[in-house]
């Protein structure tokens, strides 16, 4: 179900309908969970035991880091990292194709499963939760850290939001709330640089791949790699914009991803405007804890 489908605005609509009823409002957080899990499971169906392994894993690590937070908070992270190295370079060590990979069931069961979608994202959501909220005076319910992780409208493709950012953002919403023109506008320029722009380029930018290249002239395969810059950006874009429109649409504000990064003057400045999410999870969470600019450079 991917954000440019029918199946995925009939999703929507019907989440959304169901969501801002008035019976329902005392259960939104555990309706956009239920959501959250359909939406994911429309995809991988198989790995949504992962999914809530994850979630479950990091939510005892957050509590049990409430007694002892120089346990478990770094045992929640490493069981995180451990997650996402395991999975994106599992096929670098074996061939998880053969049928008995190394000849212990469990292990061959887990070697074979696919590289789960948007593992990324929901590790890097689970580490800020650690993180930040192991701060506060006590733990979060289980459901709101299941929606903080698993909120489908950024589930897949992000942007990341930090837990002290979002978790706050937890409360009961009203129809009457929702600006519904901010939301427009992003689900629009979402589908515009998606679906016009991002696929229209593709359509070119295949005769990069072999053997159609060597049918093209070395001046506009170097016009070929300038445009490929574009689709990327085009497309990652497009997705952050319908997630940012998606958010809104359910009360629940994410933070801008891209802003013009191809104007940029420098690399540095480029890092501010491309995937800005990352860069600052990345700065937060990994570059200031190591010590920044303070440490000499090393």
């Amino acid at each position: 179900m991917t954000f440019t489908s029918f199946q995925f605005g009939l999703f929507v609509a019907i989440v959304f309908g169901a969501y801002y009823l008035p019976p329902l409002r005392r259960f939104q957080v555990q309706l956009l969970v239920l959501a959250s899990l359909v939406f994911y499971g429309s995809g991988q169906p198989a790995l949504l035991p992962l999914l809530l392994l994850a979630v479950l894993g990091t939510h005892l690590c957050l509590v049990l880091a409430f007694d002892n937070r120089a346990i478990w908070m770094p045992a929640g992270i490493v069981f995180n990292l451990a997650l996402l190295a395991f999975f994106k370079y599992k096929f670098l060590l074996v061939d998880a194709s053969t049928a008995y990979p190394i000849g212990f069931a469990p292990v061959d069961f887990l070697l074979r499963l696919p590289l789960p979608i948007g593992i990324s994202f929901f590790v890097f959501h689970n580490i800020s939760l650690l993180v930040d909220l192991t701060r506060e005076k006590r733990p979060p319910p289980l459901r709101d850290v299941f929606l903080y992780i698993i909120f489908f409208p950024q589930l897949v493709s992000g942007p990341i939001t930090r837990a002290g950012q979002f978790m706050p953002q937890i409360v009961p919403k009203q129809l009457s709330n929702v600006d519904f023109a901010e939301a427009a506008k992003w689900i629009l320029t979402g589908f515009f640089f998606k679906l016009y722009v991002a696929n229209n380029l593709n359509e070119m930018t295949s005769y990069m791949d072999y053997p159609l290249y060597e049918t093209v002239a070395t001046q506009d395969r170097w016009l070929l790699v300038f445009l490929y810059s574009y689709q990327i950006y085009a497309d990652f874009f497009g997705y952050s914009a319908i997630a940012l429109g998606l958010g809104l649409l359910f009360g629940y504000r994410l933070p801008v991803n891209f802003d013009l990064p191809y104007i940029s003057a420098s690399f540095s400045e480029f890092w501010t405007r491309w995937h800005i999410s990352l860069s600052v999870w990345l700065r937060t969470y990994l570059y200031i804890p190591l010590g920044g600019n303070r440490k000499g450079p090393g």
